[in-house]
């Protein structure tokens, strides 16, 4: 099933006679309808625009309200006419999973080998998958456009299965989504007269199964949007049907239906079905920042207007001002000169494939004209006309996939030998191994086994997870701020936190980019120094600099979508607050004692501290900013939208993921952790959010007392600071001796689990210190790498890749994955090769008069 949706209030432009090649009443060459939308002012007709609902936003975007919207609904049989409008062909299921189509299309398929399938193809529509609902035989979607909420199943009964799963599936389908509409498209692989099959016996497997599915929809109140058609839904070699059918709910029943066979869309058996329903406007879409774009800018005229702009206001009424006039002050006049020189990102035009051609065009109405002859000949019953349309349509056919083959070929010679060999990361090394193709979706959240319904929901409940809330306002305020002024800002501190800013990176709420910092720092850094100076003075963190625009990621595609902790949560603050945090940061740095070790292993680390213990810790190191920093940590946001769903969460407790304090912070906090551990004897190596504690003792009693009591002080340690370790990644292994019984070392009240190998920070270790496992690790790594690359695809003598491109991607991709951590396991491989052929060598030297261990102590020794 695809979804695509026509906007007849839009529509309705044209038919008023809006030609676009028209010029306009007021004498302009307008280049479409949008010019008379947003800058005519002598079209007699806009007054009835507001009439139709049809209203203009500020930024140019047109909001339709009230007016009727169609949204199409095209049941595909057949993967291969799943993009008919898109010039996509050929798409089929490939290694269990729908492949071919183009990135534009969103694909929800059924688990296993995909029998059942829904690609959207619409960007504005917001689509969330329900894998509850998913199984090996059914797809089903949440989705909501201009029209509003629904969900829409794809289903595909299996022929001579029993019908019961299936049906039982519908019932529990309509259970679950309550009160919103539901759409079903099924091959029910049945007939019935409730859905208009042209052919319905008294007797057989299909009649049968067709009552059975009456009964459901009856009892369930379902609506049946078939209507009789000349055309069967499925027309082939062995014969004609009507075995699907399209169910509604009740919520549907005012709604207006048109549902129709297009055997004349697809060269397939299986004949497109093309529903179209007719709403009114409920919702609007969201209004997106502004995005610029960047390239090829001149940056030093950026400077100079930047410059221009400021100095229309004296240096001593902006030095009057307050925080929040002076920071309104400069986005003023960066948006001022971004109108002025840089261009808006404009969305991308879908493109079509590039190996089709006009040729395949013309084979492809040839081939459709074909097979719509020799099923109009089959009708008549003659057989030899019939075998004869038959032999000529299946010629045409191997024609018409014969030249796909070679025009696909063809494509894939010149991309390889053009872009491939310009940018040997670009295009070609993009297919090859997949990137970009990973579905950012959102799934339907699973919390304590209740499946959120909605992205609204889902998106509610994976704040809530991710971002724990912190204590009451009472607990926190308890920390008080003191009355201490710091020093303010100098130059050489705002030169060193611009030039520690990366460029080239995502900007936050106020679509503001590095790039435009640096430009505004160099033209008016005395302005830029004297707002950052008004925050100390005020001892404020900006309230517009505290907002964060968030971004969900899968940690990888083998996690498990529905579980919260699958997902990376990640913050776009503001350039201008990063590079206050910046000079915060080192100021803190230089007050604290910067300690050996890192940080720890422990669940949602930087998301759940503790506001209260962090303003503590910092108060008792004597910082002087402590105002700020207070103002930092406190009336924190993040902003969470789609197209047309904004979901807002207060945070309060955590340093936000993509901030610049977060890491500093953060070790400042552990350092209590680590210190503790090291005064109780306790050798510690820490990386981020990954934890290792070494024990060295004589004895399992030993090792057992000591580890439980050292895991006791971290487990309090989290207590305290909000943050809880992991069971599920919690291990432990002895790296040297052999014990009868593994040594149980307490974890709170339960045990911690024993393994026999170890993966840390990318370096499997094996017990005493064997690194067979990461070895191995790394050789199934490279040969997967090898093989995705598909070296046959791209290494060819005649148009392949050149030496430069191969020797490039050798470098940068095989390389660093096979020296992956090679510090210490390349240490212990070449000690054991060189015992090994030293024992070798005093074996057959001196007939075996030394034994095993002596060689051994002999080349430890040497």
């Amino acid at each position: 099933m695809t979804v695509r949706g026509v906007d007849v209030g839009l529509r309705w432009l044209y038919d008023r006679g809006l030609n676009d090649s028209a010029r306009c009443r007021c004498g302009a060459e307008r280049e479409d309808w949008l010019h008379v939308l947003t800058e005519c002012d002598r079209y007699e007709d806009l007054r009835d625009l507001e009439r139709m609902g049809i209203r203009i936003n500020a930024d140019g975007s047109v909001n339709v309200e009230g007016v009727m919207y169609e949204r199409e609904f095209g049941c595909f049989r057949d993967f291969s006419e799943a993009a008919f409008g898109r010039r996509q062909r050929e798409s089929r299921t490939c290694l269990k999973e729908v492949s071919g189509l183009p990135e534009c299309m969103r694909v929800f398929a059924a688990t296993g080998s995909p029998s059942a399938a829904i690609v959207v193809n619409d960007p504005s529509a917001d689509v969330m998958g329900l894998p509850s609902r998913t199984n090996e035989y059914a797809a089903c979607v949440w989705m909501k456009d201009q029209a509003g909420e629904r969900y829409v199943a794809s289903v595909y009964c299996r022929y001579g299965r029993d019908l019961q799963p299936y049906l039982e599936y519908i019932e529990s389908l309509v259970d679950a989504v309550g009160g919103l509409p539901l759409i079903v498209s099924m091959d029910a692989n049945a007939v019935s007269p409730m859905w208009h099959s042209k052919s319905v016996h008294r007797y057989g497997d299909a009649v049968e199964r067709g009552r059975e599915m009456e009964d459901v929809i009856v009892r369930r109140g379902l609506y049946v949007l078939s209507e009789p058609s000349e055309h069967y839904t499925f027309s082939g070699p062995n014969g004609e049907s009507d075995i699907d059918v399209t169910l509604v709910n009740d919520r549907w029943r005012d709604t207006e239906f048109v549902w129709q066979v297009c055997p004349d869309w697809g060269v397939s058996d299986y004949n497109v079905v093309l529903i179209t329903a007719r709403f009114v406007c409920e919702d609007r879409m969201n209004v997106e920042e502004p995005r610029w774009n960047i390239r090829k800018v001149d940056w030093k005229e950026y400077a100079r207007q930047i410059r221009v702009e400021a100095e229309r206001t004296a240096f001593g009424e902006y030095k009057r001002m307050n925080v929040e006039r002076k920071i309104a002050c400069i986005t003023e006049w960066v948006n001022t000169v971004n109108e002025r020189m840089l261009h808006r990102v404009r969305k991308r035009k879908m493109k079509g494939v590039g190996w089709w051609t006009e040729e395949l065009n013309v084979l492809k109405r040839h081939v459709t004209k074909t097979r719509a002859r020799y099923q109009r000949v089959r009708k008549r019953g003659d057989v030899v006309a019939t075998e004869m349309a038959a032999r000529e349509c299946r010629v045409i056919v191997k024609q018409y996939k014969s030249l796909i083959r070679e025009e696909k070929e063809r494509y894939w010679r010149e991309l390889v030998k053009a872009e491939g060999n310009m940018n040997p990361w670009g295009k070609v090394y993009k297919i090859c191994r997949k990137k970009g193709n990973a579905s950012r979706d959102l799934d339907g959240i699973v919390v304590n086994g209740v499946e959120m319904k909605t992205w609204g929901e889902s998106v509610r409940a994976l704040l809530d997870e991710l971002l724990p809330a912190g204590p009451t306002g009472s607990e926190q305020d308890r920390v008080t701020d003191p009355e201490v002024r710091a020093d303010k800002f100098s130059y050489s501190e705002l030169n060193g936190a611009m030039r520690k800013m990366r460029m080239r990176k995502a900007p936050g709420e106020d679509g503001i980019y590095p790039e435009m910092v640096k430009s505004v720092c160099l033209a008016v850094s005395e302005y830029v120094l004297e707002m950052y100076n008004g925050c100390l003075e005020e001892r404020v963190f900006p309230r517009e600099w505290k907002v964060a625009k968030g971004v969900i990621l899968l940690k990888n595609e083998e996690k498990v979508r529905t579980d919260p902790r699958s997902y990376r949560l990640i913050s776009l603050l503001p350039v201008w607050g990063k590079i206050l945090e910046r000079m915060l940061v080192n100021r803190l740095n230089e007050k604290l004692v910067d300690s050996r070790s890192a940080s720890g292993w422990l669940t949602g680390a930087f998301d759940n501290l503790r506001w209260d213990r962090l303003l503590a810790h910092l108060r008792d190191s004597g910082c002087m900013e402590m105002g700020v920093w207070y103002s930092y940590f406190k009336e924190r946001k993040m902003r969470m939208k789609n197209a047309r769903e904004e979901v807002w969460k207060d945070i309060t407790r955590g340093c936000p993921q993509g901030s610049i304090c977060g890491p500093a912070v953060w070790n400042m906090m552990m350092d209590v952790l680590l210190n503790e551990l090291n005064e109780n004897g306790c050798k510690v190596i820490a990386y981020a959010d990954d934890l290792l504690l070494m024990i060295e003792r004589n004895s399992r009693r030993m090792l057992e007392e000591n580890g439980s009591t050292w895991m006791r002080m971290v487990i309090d340690w989290g207590e305290r600071m909000g943050v809880s370790v992991s069971d599920t990644k919690t291990e432990c292994m002895l790296l040297k001796g052999i014990l009868s019984r593994a040594p149980s070392v307490r974890m709170g009240e339960s045990g911690m689990k024993y393994v026999k190998e170890v993966k840390y920070l990318g370096v499997s270790v094996g017990e005493r210190m064997s690194f067979r496992p990461h070895l191995d690790r790394m050789r199934e790594k490279i040969t997967r790498v090898a093989g995705s690359m598909s070296m046959s695809r791209i290494l060819r003598k005649e148009w392949g890749l050149r030496r430069r491109a191969t020797s490039i991607i050798y470098k940068g991709l095989l390389f660093p994955c096979i020296l992956m951590g090679e510090a210490p396991w390349d240490l212990e491989c070449e000690r054991k090769a060189y015992t090994y052929m030293l024992k070798k060598g005093v074996r057959m030297g001196e007939n075996d008069w030394m034994t095993t261990d002596e060689v051994e102590g002999r080349t430890l020794k040497e």
